[in-house]
Formats: C-alpha cells, structure tokens, sequence
C-alpha cells in the first residue's frame, strides 16, 4: 500500500515526541489530516490542522494501517490494544520488539529512536523491524523518519538499544559540554551571558561544518594535531588525550547502554 493512501495514527500523539511527530507528518504531506489520528488521555491543545482524536487506544487502532507508539516505557503496558494485522513504529526506549508482539498481537513490528533534534527537523532516526516486516512497511518508515532528519536501517534491538545511547542521548551530551565550556569561560572572568552566546553559536556552527565536511572526524583530529605541537588546538586536545576523555565517553556509553537494556 502507498503511504499516500494509509491512515496513521499516534498514540501519545499529544506528547513532546508525539506532536512533533504528527505536525512533521502533515507539513511534509506524508499524510492529509483527514488521514491523521491521534490519541491521548487528554485533548490536543491545538494541531496546525484538524486532525481525528479520540481518547481510546483500540478506538484509534481500528481506523488506521499505521500505529506509532510514542509513549512512555512505563506507559506501553496500559494500553490494553489488540493491534493484530497493523504495523506498528515504536518510538519508546527500553521496550523491545518482542515485548511490543507479546502486548499487542501486532506481527509486523519497528522499533526507532529518533533523539531531541526532532524538533529542528535534524533528528539521527536508526530503527530495524522484526522478521515479519515488508520491503513497503520499510519503506513506510523511513517515509516517516525522513520527515524530521536522516534515518538509517540498523539489524536488531540491541543495537537500538546502544544507539538510544549514542544518539537518542545526545541532546544531553553536547549540553554537557557546552555547559562545562560556558563554566570555564565564566571562571575565567567573562560574564556568562556572552559566554553563553559564544558557546551556543560555535557549537551551531561547528555542528554543521562537521556534519557536512568531506573530512571524518578522525580526519580532522589528525590534521589539527599534525603541527608538532605548536597550535593552541593541539595543546587542548593533547590535554584531552592525557587525560583520558576518550575512556570517560566510552563509560558514560556503556552506562547509557546498560540503562536501555532494563527491564521496565
């Protein structure tokens, strides 16, 4: 089926991820808001166009071909759906495909993690699905995940697990940073407002240049540490290496990882 003809509905679809989800869905026309569901336990506050809302689960699943999960884990075992013969996109944490068919009666399953950028439609979306899915379920999806970034196709749930690590957390990683470097310029004397702005502009733009140059990353840490030791960059970074980051980031990965896997 062509996903111009599919209904889709949003489970959550009032949450954060959920909203930002079906507002991308109806901006890029993926789908006409007549095709658009969505469900929560409370009324939407506004949607850019009238969509269809209802406040029961099994209500929402009956109208449409698509479901997105985009609830919290803890959440998913409240549904109650019987979502048998529809494909369902899953966009929780922690709850795996296995689960997901044990709760629900769907067979054709995908599990994705896009991270916070969704909502600079810049989002990194990795996602597999199980045996049962088709080459148009597939392409469905990544319809979908298109909407609001890139998207990549990954082999199983572990690994989503580690990429709900890697990327999914992501937002929190690069605030850290930046936060610790505004500190440091502010324990420096510089007032923080500036150093604020100074951060989040240098991270915006370096984000970009490294997201689009030719170069890897590895490239380019080997040509700003190929002086021989007499460029600022290089006294950092060599402070970096000394140090150990490297090692630091890989523990707070495996921490990450490790969350993912828990039972909820």
């Amino acid at each position: 089926m062509s996903i111009k003809h599919i209904k889709i509905g949003i489970i959550g679809g009032t949450g954060w991820m959920g909203k930002i989800m079906g507002e991308a869905l109806l901006e890029k026309e993926i789908v006409q808001p007549q095709q658009l569901w969505i469900t929560n336990r409370e009324k939407p506050n506004s949607y850019s166009k009238p969509i269809h809302f209802t406040t029961h689960n099994q209500a929402l699943v009956d109208q449409v071909d698509v479901i997105i999960l985009a609830v919290r884990p803890q959440q998913f075992f409240e549904l109650d759906i019987n979502a048998r013969g529809k494909l369902i996109i899953s966009v929780m944490a922690k709850i795996s495909m296995q689960e997901i068919a044990k709760h629900s009666e769907a067979s054709r399953i995908i599990r994705a993690m896009p991270n916070a950028a969704v909502v600079e439609h810049l989002s990194y979306t990795p996602w597999c699905g199980n045996a049962n899915v088709t080459a148009n379920d597939k392409e469905i999806a990544a319809k979908i995940f298109n909407c609001f970034g890139l998207q990549d196709e990954f082999s199983d749930d572990d690994q989503i697990n580690f990429m709900t690590a890697l990327t999914g957390s992501s937002h929190g990683f690069f605030s850290y940073v930046a936060k610790n470097l505004i500190d440091s310029a502010v324990n420096y004397g510089l007032e923080r407002n500036l150093a604020e702005r100074a951060i989040r502009q240098a991270l915006k733009g370096m984000g970009k240049l490294i997201g689009d140059e030719e170069s890897s990353p590895h490239e380019t840490i080997d040509f700003l540490t190929s002086y021989g030791g007499t460029t600022i960059t290089e006294a950092a970074l060599a402070s970096l290496e000394r140090d150990k980051l490297n090692e630091v980031i890989s523990r707070a990965i495996e921490a990450g990882y490790r969350k993912a896997t828990e039972v909820v």
